[in-house]
């Protein structure tokens, strides 16, 4: 009885430690990886960058596709 109680300890503690190991795994993979000193916002998201941004996006077939997405929803 008293071995059994020894290796549950063990094997519960073995466990933590591994579920510990599995978190930090997960964490450090996908933690942002800060590449410069931008302050709260990086560069890009600045009022010309954004501007220049809308100006180049095309919305000339914006309501093709937006019938093609109502027929597809209609179905």
């Amino acid at each position: 009885m008293e071995e059994n109680r020894h290796l549950g300890w063990w094997v519960a503690g073995i466990i933590a430690v591994l579920v510990v190991a599995a978190f930090l795994v997960y964490y450090l993979s996908y933690a942002p990886v800060e590449t410069g000193d931008y302050g709260i916002f990086p560069p890009s998201d600045t009022t010309q960058s954004i501007e220049a941004d809308l100006n180049a996006t095309d919305l000339n077939n914006l309501d093709a596709e937006l019938s093609d997405i109502e027929k597809e929803l209609a179905q």
